[in-house]
């Protein structure tokens, strides 16, 4: 919450940062995985982990950034989406 307030306009950081900011709250290395999976449970974040390799270093800072974010993709009067589908 603190970096939601100093950084509003953010809405995805690094994995590596979201490290550095748990160790900076005295949270133990081995317990970052577990803290950040209960954000992810509690709805404060998105994180996807091993889950999905290509995302493994993002965390999402807002949960409903990027619902909007395709939501806005998929709504815009443009010839490369038709009934859909990507073109």
């Amino acid at each position: 919450e603190q970096y939601k307030r100093v950084h509003p306009q953010q809405q995805l950081i690094a994995w590596q940062t979201f490290l550095q900011m748990a160790l900076d709250s005295s949270i133990p290395l081995q317990d970052v995985p577990s803290a950040a999976q209960f954000l992810v449970d509690s709805g404060e974040l998105l994180y996807f982990g091993i889950r999905v390799p290509a995302l493994r270093d993002l965390v999402v800072l807002d949960c409903q950034w990027l619902p909007r974010l395709f939501a806005s993709i998929i709504s815009l009067k443009s010839t490369f989406v038709r009934e859909g589908v990507f073109d």
